[in-house]
């Protein structure tokens, strides 16, 4: 479920980065995104890590997607939920990380299901705007898995 769900959360975290791009720090998040694109990911880890540190959340978005994608590191969920977190807490939340932290939960990404942290953090998302997360929450209660239609909101 997870191979099939990794193309799906890619397409979210697309509208993610289009939701939450900000200019703090972008000379250094430019030089990131370039070692990245060099197959360079450490690198870019490395000047990520300090920007989502200070709240930039287009940095916080990055992180989680390399953690959750596993792309040119070993996958870690609990670090893709953790910059999930900070870009659903802080100083510009965003419900789209809200319902990212749900999905996480709801599906497991290789650790456990917890419903009742899933259905928190959509609380949260609904809290933030989301016009998707009331039916998610209804599909949770329903034992549904996330649909393709949830999933690329």
């Amino acid at each position: 479920m997870v191979a099939f769900l990794s193309i799906k959360f890619r397409l979210l975290l697309a509208s993610v980065f289009a939701a939450v791009l900000s200019s703090c720090g972008a000379d250094t998040f430019d030089k990131a995104i370039a070692f990245e694109k060099a197959g360079k990911v450490n690198e870019a880890i490395l000047l990520l890590e300090p920007l989502a540190a200070n709240g930039d959340e287009h940095a916080q978005v990055k992180l989680m997607s390399i953690y959750l994608n596993g792309s040119g590191v070993v996958r870690d969920r609990d670090k893709a939920e953790k910059y999930a977190v900070a870009c659903a807490t802080g100083k510009k939340a965003n419900y789209r990380c809200a319902e990212i932290v749900a999905l996480i939960h709801w599906v497991g990404f290789g650790g456990p299901v917890d419903i009742r942290k899933a259905s928190a953090w959509l609380d949260q998302a609904i809290k933030l705007g989301s016009p998707n997360a009331q039916k998610y929450k209804k599909d949770l209660r329903n034992g549904k898995p996330p649909e393709d239609s949830q999933l690329n909101a």
